[in-house]
């Protein structure tokens, strides 16, 4: 039976609610004091986050950017932290 509801949701290209939920089949104990609607809302609320981190991947690919954001962020605080640190000395 779940075998084939996990096949419908593959089909339907839910990954992220499928993954969230053969997480809770995994750990039914976590989920236990959930009600029916709490553990419906945190699988649909994974299947969203999942089609968001998808679309931004998806994005950054499209972008062609130099640098990764994160190097790019850290490379900028880098800086910022020499200037203000070199201003506080003099």
């Amino acid at each position: 039976m779940i075998d084939h509801t996990l096949d419908q949701i593959s089909q339907l290209k839910l990954a992220g609610l499928k993954t969230a939920l053969l997480e809770q089949m995994e750990q039914p104990n976590h989920y236990a004091d959930m009600s029916f609607e709490e553990r419906l809302s945190y699988l649909i609320d994974r299947e969203v986050l999942d089609r968001k981190n998808r679309k931004t991947k998806r994005m950054l690919r499209a972008s062609k950017m130099k640098y990764k954001p994160i190097q790019h962020w850290k490379q900028a605080m880098n800086h910022f932290a020499i200037l203000f640190e070199d201003r506080m000395i003099n």
